[in-house]
C-alpha cells in the first residue's frame, strides 16, 4: 500500500463516491427487472419476458461501462502500482471525512449486489422449471415419451417395439 499516493485530490474521491453511489442504483433497477421478470415467467408472459431480457442486457451493459471507469478512476487513485487496486485497498487511503460515506457505499453495493445474485438464481430456477413444463406438456402431445430407447453394442439405438401415442391422435 505505500505505493498509494497520500492524497490524491478530493475530486478523485468525491467521483468515486458518485459512482459507487450510480452502481448501487443500477443494481436497485436491475433488482426491479428481476421482480418483474419473476411475474412475468410466473404469469407465462412471453413478450414480456422478453422485453425484460433486454432490459437487463441495457443494466448490465451500463454496469460494465461503469466498472471501467471505476477501474479507470482507481487507477488514478493509486500512485505507481501496476495493478488496478482493489477497492477495500483504497478506501483506507481515503480522506476522515469521506471514508466513512465511501464504506457505507460499498456495504450498500455489496448487499444490492447479493441480493440480485439472489433474485436472479431464483429467476432461473424459474425459468428451467418452466421450460421443463413446457417440454414435458409437447412430449405428451407429440407422442415422445421421456424414457428413450437404449443403445445396442453396435451404437444403433434400440426401439422397444412400443407404438408412441399422442395424446391428440387418441380417440374418446
Amino acid at each position: 500500500m505505500s505505493s498509494f499516493e497520500n492524497s490524491p485530490s478530493l475530486e478523485k474521491w468525491f467521483s468515486l463516491a458518485e459512482s459507487l453511489s450510480s452502481e448501487t442504483a443500477l443494481y436497485k433497477d436491475l433488482l426491479a427487472v428481476c421482480e418483474r421478470q419473476k411475474e412475468a415467467v410466473i404469469g407465462n408472459d412471453v413478450k414480456a419476458v422478453a422485453a425484460i431480457v433486454e432490459e437487463q442486457q441495457s443494466g448490465l451493459n451500463a454496469l460494465k461501462k461503469l466498472k471501467l471507469e471505476q477501474d479507470k478512476l482507481l487507477s488514478a487513485l493509486a500512485c505507481e502500482d501496476q495493478r488496478i487496486p482493489k477497492l477495500e485497498e483504497i478506501l483506507e487511503l481515503a480522506p476522515i471525512g469521506l471514508k466513512d460515506e465511501l464504506k457505507r457505499l460499498l456495504e450498500s453495493r455489496q448487499a444490492q449486489a447479493t441480493k440480485l445474485r439472489t433474485e436472479g438464481s431464483l429467476n432461473r430456477t424459474l425459468i428451467d422449471t418452466q421450460l421443463q413444463y413446457t417440454s414435458f406438456c409437447l412430449d405428451l402431445m407429440t407422442g415422445r415419451d421421456s424414457i428413450p430407447g437404449t443403445y445396442s453394442g453396435s451404437g444403433a439405438l434400440k426401439d422397444d417395439g412400443v407404438p408412441r401415442r399422442k395424446i391428440i391422435d387418441q380417440s374418446i
